[in-house]
């Protein structure tokens, strides 16, 4: 709607900002200073694998391509990603006093 189609559009407007839901994790931004490497890893081994994976390539051997595909992802250091981006999260929630969203 618009201001057009209805009189009263920019006070509904506010009272629906007002009410509005506000994600407390809209201000969150990881920082990847520590683990560019990985991310870079990671997008290596997304490049060499996904496309195939994604569009049946691999035909019947699929499953073992994915399997190597998920090995390259731990070898990478997908799962020390994961740990700092959790970590760096709760840090994010405990200074931000966020008990629930």
């Amino acid at each position: 709607p618009t201001s057009a189609d209805s009189k009263t559009f920019y006070q509904d407007l506010i009272a629906e900002e007002t009410d509005a839901y506000v994600n407390p994790f809209i201000n969150f931004t990881y920082n990847a200073s520590e683990t560019s490497d990985i991310i870079a890893a990671l997008t290596a081994v997304n490049s060499e694998y996904e496309v195939s994976l994604k569009s049946g390539a691999y035909g019947a051997d699929w499953e073992i391509k994915y399997n190597e595909f998920i090995q390259a992802r731990k070898d990478a250091g997908v799962d020390k990603l994961i740990e700092d981006f959790q970590n760096q999260l709760n840090a994010y929630i405990q200074e931000n006093n966020i008990t629930s969203w």
